[in-house]
């Protein structure tokens, strides 16, 4: 074999070879971006979590229903992160039964959230609402008589 053919044996491999780097590059660069995507919807579902907390605990201290408002709105961008989620895990191949039981417990959290909050409106929200508003009006009556 003559030195100019092992000289492009040579180069056609080391083309061959930076082809295949470059491949491996782009597939790696795509992975990496759609774990990038992945990591930050989980902490965007961290920082929802906590925002329902804080909704939920308003809501409690406060008995206003402005704060069922925005725990709804909060679930809704919770549901769009936990489908980015679910996106990103799907394009990357992974299959995570992980968030089907995220997506019902939440789901289960909020119909508790809007039970207690039903509960709470048939109590009363202030002092002259619900039983609360009936029984004030029965002391004031017993009061009176």
């Amino acid at each position: 074999m003559l030195v100019k053919h092992k000289l492009i044996a040579n180069t056609g491999l080391l083309v061959g070879s930076m082809l295949i780097m470059l491949i491996l590059l782009q597939y790696s660069s795509s992975v990496n971006h759609e774990l990038l995507l992945a990591e930050r919807a989980l902490g965007q579902i961290e920082s929802e979590k906590l925002t329902l907390r804080k909704h939920e605990k308003d809501f409690i201290m406060r008995k206003d229903l402005k704060y069922q408002e925005r725990f709804d709105k909060s679930v809704a961008a919770f549901n769009q992160y936990i489908l980015n989620l679910d996106n990103s895990f799907d394009e990357l191949g992974v299959e995570t039964p992980a968030i089907n039981n995220l997506q019902k417990q939440l789901s289960e959290y909020q119909n508790n959230f809007t039970r207690m909050v039903e509960s709470q409106k048939k109590i009363g929200l202030d002092p002259k609402d619900g039983l609360y508003g009936k029984l004030r009006v029965a002391v004031h009556d017993i009061e009176t008589i």
